[in-house]
């Protein structure tokens, strides 16, 4: 989770420990929700530390910091503190960490800490039974994953997050605003709106072709396999063989990965520079063009082009910078025929096409109107202007949908 273990912290420490906070004296009871936010985040103060010490961020849900065992012994050590410490406190510091504040206080601490690590135990994985096993665990991360597009801010889960967020605000501006006629009209309006965009997330995902996540060869998610400090999504030689990602790339590996992709017969939208507006809410959560039919073969190989692509673009300008935009459809073909691995298809007689191969339609002005990967027995993975719903075609069709007196046809050698 990104933006609600606070919130959720909160709520969760008000479920629990609500009679109790309620009998504290009103400075005190302050003191417990800001308390509770900052326990909610705690955990994730490991980035600090590993950027201290020069590791990569992404890793830190494999820390010690974020296991059960850690925080419970923070806490046992906290208790133990308070224990030996307490009488030798001045009668203010007393006054303030009476036992029944402390109480409340220390296990505010436990209840932040530990939701915090259930929160991301659902998206992620962790290491729940740390220190007898350092293998990750997740609820929901292998079921549902995010999907390679979409990432993780237009999921669900950060649909469930903002629900969260939205219920906290309820429950914060009801414990300390003064009442309002327009609290509760506003309250419940957010209440509902985040409702109601979690039901459409959840509903458009179970639509959409969602597999964002890269496995080690034993199946466990793994997302620096060459351990080079960058993230393998991001990075544009991840075998780091000294040969990029779309060099490395096995032909019947990629045919064989597209066509699961096209065979699931989840939502696709045309191949074209304007979208309409239900189209583009359509891919903005994750509906597949033909590019990305593409893409994705190359990333379940763990072969992500999108770097490689990038890469290029870098190496082409006089001073790069970390925010560069990038066209991948016209970028993969500037790749290829940069390196002189397009020919000519003959589109008047029968061929038997190659399979795991990249193809382009062109107009006359070399302007890309589609791109394909090519299949066994002559499918094709290709979005076709009138597809809804991903679909294998045969090369007979894709070739009815365009007047090949007008295109040219380039494929991959």
């Amino acid at each position: 989770m990104f933006i609600a273990h606070a919130p959720i912290s909160y709520l969760a420490n008000e479920a629990i420990q609500g009679k109790k906070i309620k009998k504290l004296k009103p400075g005190q009871e302050i003191f417990i929700t800001f308390w509770s936010l900052f326990c909610g985040i705690l955990p994730d103060f490991d980035m600090f530390l590993l950027m201290a010490l020069n590791k990569p961020t992404f890793t830190h849900h494999n820390t010690i910091t974020h296991t059960f065992i850690f925080w419970f012994g923070f806490f046992v050590l906290l208790v133990v503190l308070y224990k030996l410490f307490y009488k030798k406190f001045n009668k203010r510091t007393q006054d303030f960490l009476s036992e029944d504040f402390t109480k409340v206080l220390l296990l505010t601490f436990l209840i932040g800490t530990f939701v915090h690590l259930f929160s991301d135990m659902l998206v992620s994985g962790i290491m729940v039974f740390y220190p007898f096993s350092t293998k990750d665990y997740s609820v929901l991360q292998s079921a549902f994953p995010t999907g390679y597009f979409t990432g993780y801010s237009n999921s669900f889960y950060m649909a469930i997050e903002i629900v969260f967020i939205a219920v906290f605000l309820l429950v914060i501006s009801r414990k300390f605003l003064k009442k309002q006629k327009w609290d509760d009209p506003i309250a419940y309006t957010l209440v509902a709106l985040s409702a109601i965009y979690l039901l459409f997330t959840t509903g458009i995902y179970s639509q959409t072709y969602n597999t964002g996540l890269l496995y080690d060869e034993e199946r466990n998610v793994s997302e620096d396999v060459d351990f080079d400090g960058a993230r393998d999504k991001y990075d544009y030689d991840v075998n780091d063989n000294d040969i990029n990602n779309i060099d490395e790339a096995v032909s019947s590996r990629l045919a064989s990965s597209a066509e699961n992709i096209v065979d699931s017969g989840k939502l696709a939208v045309a191949q074209k520079k304007t979208l309409s507006r239900t189209e583009t809410v359509f891919y903005e959560y994750g509906a597949f063009n033909s590019y990305r039919i593409i893409s994705q073969a190359y990333f379940e190989n763990r072969l992500p082009i999108e770097p490689v692509l990038e890469k290029e673009v870098k190496n082409r300008m006089e001073n790069p910078s970390y925010s560069i935009e990038v066209v991948y459809t016209d970028e993969l073909y500037t790749y290829f025929r940069n390196r002189e691995e397009l020919l000519s298809l003959d589109t008047t007689s029968y061929h038997l096409l190659p399979q795991g191969k990249v193809f382009f339609i062109l107009d006359g002005d070399m302007n890309i109107l589609n791109l394909g990967i090519t299949l066994t027995n002559n499918y094709v993975g290709i979005v076709l202007p009138d597809d809804t719903r991903l679909v294998k075609h045969s090369f007979e069709e894709v070739l009815a949908s365009y007047d090949t007196n007008s295109v040219l046809f380039e494929i991959q050698e």
